[in-house]
């Protein structure tokens, strides 16, 4: 992909440049943010949750990742501690058992 047609990209659809799960924890990977910081802003997080599509009542065979994913990849990449998680996932408790009753 040339830089013009990223460049365009992001023009168009700016919530690329948002701030996602995945770089708040990178940034306290690389040191540039305390895991006090890191976890105050992932505490405060409006997670999503991945989902199935449906078109015209038929499953897609697709999966439509949401920010809650990229805190479990971070966890299963050893990123996150046992206690972040288990503290991250105390928070979203309401939340992700909606999800688990709608999959």
């Amino acid at each position: 992909m040339t830089i013009h047609r990223m460049l365009r990209t992001v023009l168009e659809n700016p919530a690329m440049l948002d701030r996602t799960p995945t770089e708040v924890v990178d940034r306290r990977t690389a040191s540039e943010i305390s895991d006090t910081e890191m976890m105050q802003v992932l505490l405060d997080w409006n997670c999503t949750f991945g989902r199935v599509p449906v078109s015209g009542g038929i499953s897609a065979d697709a999966y439509e990742p949401g920010s809650w994913d990229e805190i479990e990849r971070a966890y299963c990449r050893g990123l996150l501690t046992d206690e972040e998680i288990g503290r991250l996932m105390e928070r979203n408790k309401d939340a992700l058992q909606r999800a688990a009753r709608s999959a």
